[in-house]
Order: C-alpha cells, then sequence, then structure tokens
C-alpha cells in the first residue's frame, strides 16, 4: 500500500468519525433542574435580581429565596450589674427588631439591647447522601446518577445534550479552558462511554414520557372588587411574612415537614382569560390573586380562616373565587368548605 493510499484511507475515516466542536454555551444562564421535595418531579430553580425562585413542573409548588431566609440576633455584652458575660442569640426571626430584651444569666437583670444580625436560609431537608444540591433550596440535581463510584449529573437540558455531543464524539477538539475542559476524568475515559451515553438516553427519555401519579391542581384565583386589597390584614393568628406580592403562610408537621400556602398578587392572569371567563366574573377590573399550597388540606384551613375573616367586614359578593370549574362567591365557598370539611379539592374540581 502506496504512502498516498494511507493517507487517504487515513483521511476517510476521518470524515467518518464523529467530530465534537468547542462550543461556548453559557448553561449557567438557564433554570437548573431539581428534583421536587413535593411530588419528586422536576422543579425548576431561576435566579433573579430579586433571589432565587423554585417552581415545579409536574405539581404546584413554589417558593423563593426570600421565604427560607431568616435573621439570627446577637448580642455579647458584659452585665453593667454584676460584670458577667451576656451571650445571647436568637433564630427563627422574620424581621429585624431595634432593641431586644436580654436577661444576665447571674444576677437576672433585664437590658434592651440593640443586637447584630445575621442573615441565614433554611433549605429543605434532605438526607446526606452525597448528592449534588443546590447552593438556595438544598434540593437535589434531577439528572445525577452514580456511574462506578462517580457521581455523574448534568445542571439542566442544555448541560445534558452538550455532554451527549461531547461523550459520543471520537474526535474531539477544544481551545482554552471551557466546560468540557472541567469535566472529570471518568467521563472523558472511552471505557465508560456507552455507559454514560445510555444514562443521558435514559434521562431524555423521561423528560417525554414522564407522567406523574399526582394529578395536576387546578389553580385557585381569587377576584377581588377592592383595589390594592391587603391579604395580611385577614391573616390575623396565622404565622405569615411576604411582600406586597407575596403572602406566605407556613407550618411545620411531623418530621420537620414544611406545608406552605401562599397568596400571589397577579393581575396579569387577567389576560389569560377569555372574553367569556371575564363576563363570568361579576366585577369591574378586579384585583386578582393566586393560592398556591403544598398540602391540600393545609390550604384549605387557610383559605376557610381567611374568607372567614373577610366576611366579617366585607360584603359576600365583593370577592368570587374560581375553582377551576366554578365561580364561587365568598360566601358561597365559606359555606361549601364548612358542610364538606373532607372535600378534596384536588381531585373533585
Amino acid at each position: 500500500m502506496t504512502k498516498s493510499v494511507i493517507i487517504l484511507v487515513r483521511f476517510t475515516f476521518c470524515l467518518l468519525m464523529k467530530r465534537y466542536t468547542e462550543k461556548y454555551i453559557p448553561i449557567w444562564k438557564e433554570p437548573l433542574w431539581v428534583t421536587c421535595p413535593e411530588c419528586q418531579g422536576a422543579a425548576h430553580i431561576t435566579y433573579t435580581q430579586e433571589g432565587a425562585v423554585v417552581q415545579c413542573s409536574c405539581c404546584s409548588f413554589h417558593t423563593s429565596q426570600e421565604d427560607l431566609q431568616y435573621f439570627e440576633a446577637i448580642t455579647v455584652l458584659n452585665c453593667p450589674n454584676c460584670g458577667t458575660p451576656i451571650r445571647h442569640s436568637q433564630k427563627g426571626l422574620k424581621e429585624k427588631s431595634e432593641l431586644i430584651k436580654v436577661s444576665c444569666p447571674h444576677c437576672h437583670e433585664v437590658y434592651e439591647v440593640k443586637p447584630r444580625y445575621e442573615t441565614y436560609y433554611e433549605s429543605f431537608p434532605t438526607q446526606d447522601s452525597g448528592l449534588q444540591c443546590d447552593d438556595v433550596f438544598g434540593l437535589p440535581y434531577y439528572f445525577q446518577e452514580n456511574v462506578r463510584g462517580h457521581l455523574f449529573w448534568a445542571r439542566n437540558i442544555t448541560h445534558l445534550l452538550l455532554m451527549e455531543d461531547y461523550i459520543a464524539s471520537d474526535l474531539r477538539e477544544r481551545e482554552g479552558m471551557t466546560i468540557v475542559a472541567k469535566l472529570p476524568t471518568f467521563i472523558k475515559l472511552k471505557k465508560n462511554r456507552a455507559l454514560l451515553l445510555k444514562i443521558l438516553h435514559r434521562w431524555k427519555e423521561q423528560l417525554q414520557l414522564r407522567q406523574t401519579d399526582t394529578p395536576l391542581k387546578p389553580s385557585i384565583m381569587l377576584f377581588f372588587q377592592e383595589k390594592e386589597i391587603s391579604i395580611t390584614s385577614y391573616l390575623e393568628g396565622l404565622d405569615f411574612y411576604g411582600t406586597y406580592r407575596h403572602i406566605t403562610i407556613h407550618t411545620f408537621h411531623k418530621k420537620g415537614t414544611r406545608h406552605w400556602t401562599q397568596f400571589v398578587r397577579n393581575n396579569r392572569l387577567l389576560r389569560a382569560l377569555s372574553k367569556e371567563e371575564l363576563m363570568d366574573i361579576p366585577l369591574e377590573k378586579p384585583e386578582c390573586f393566586l393560592v398556591e399550597y403544598s398540602n391540600a388540606d393545609f390550604g384549605k384551613e387557610i383559605l376557610t380562616h381567611f374568607l372567614k375573616s373577610y366576611l366579617q367586614t366585607n360584603p359576600p359578593h365583593s370577592l368570587y373565587i374560581d375553582m377551576g370549574d366554578t365561580l364561587y362567591s365568598a360566601q358561597e365557598l365559606y359555606n361549601f368548605l364548612l358542610k364538606y370539611p373532607t372535600w378534596d379539592w384536588n381531585k373533585d374540581r
């Protein structure tokens, strides 16, 4: 075989080989895929100037970084009366106070002092299983699997497809320190290629065929006659916090399970309604809220509490509630909730 023939054979072989071309793709700007703590489906974390937000695509789970933010009040001083060192720390605060009360452990004198505050976040309780988790909510990545003693994971769809293209390629060209240059060695090994591609293919199939045993919860929309209504005025006695747009009520149950209900001000939802649906609402240019919840029973408990308080000071037809297929006045829904306390509103509406 002549030298020219050998060169031609090699050139033809190279043409038949799959070639990876270096790509500069900002996968960090796209939503991070994590496992929903409620239904174990795929949830997405997006990052904004206001902080991170996680929302599940399979159920109504939704929370923000602000919901997990707490303050710790710290005071360190010597007792003015007896000189005993006083060290006081109080966690779980949603608001800062100018002064707090501390007492001396020796003489029991009580003082009002200005504390120092530190911000921290309480992520969702997850088992320490060595999985890759996000930095804000502590939720495990949706795409991850153990491969021969190594953790193989992808942040999102773009990351998944990028690795698939790289792993499946016979010729891998790269320039500079891009994302593929930083891939672990076990991903680059030829002996792991078939297994890794099989895993990536399975992940892609999950996206196309995934079904959840938990049915999607119909949205609950509140339509108020009053503009700029203050939801918090009707939540007395509940543990709530939030902003003008988001109000969250939460509680902790057994094993640290956190149940929550949110009132989300969103007048843009009115644009999604048809003319016929808008005509069914007997209010002109109503103020719109979306009600979301992690647990149906807790959601019913909060909405019942809210309606009871609201009806004490407002007309029954100043608020209408869209439960999916039925539009109730505030009084009608309140009476229905009292009459049927075991109503499964995820299933029967």
